[in-house]
């Protein structure tokens, strides 16, 4: 907490975002009041489902605008929401009847 409230002090927002993730993954929820001061609790399973559902969503975002570049034959660009997705910790595998299906990665 020391570090987060002198990341805060000095400006040094990267690092709290950092922080922020980090504590997210490791499965607690942080919230900021007006003043700055971050309050930790755990998740509810509410958070969990909204978090899933806002990634599944992202996801599927993603597929539709590789859908279109493909269809445009635009490769570069199809290419690079690939990446994007596997940056994402997504699996995708292009089927046989042109459709995508992914997988978190294992």
């Amino acid at each position: 907490m020391l570090q987060l409230r002198a990341a805060t002090a000095n400006g040094m927002l990267s690092l709290v975002d950092d922080l922020h993730r980090q504590i997210d993954r490791d499965g607690f929820r942080a919230t900021f009041n007006d003043a700055g001061v971050m309050s930790v609790g755990n998740k509810t399973g509410g958070d969990v489902e909204a978090e899933e559902a806002e990634f599944k969503a992202r996801v599927e975002k993603i597929l539709a605008d590789r859908a279109a570049a493909r269809a445009a034959k635009n490769w570069t660009e199809s290419d690079r929401l690939r990446d994007q997705l596997a940056a994402l910790g997504v699996a995708i595998k292009d089927n046989k009847d042109g459709t995508t299906s992914w997988e978190p990665k294992r």
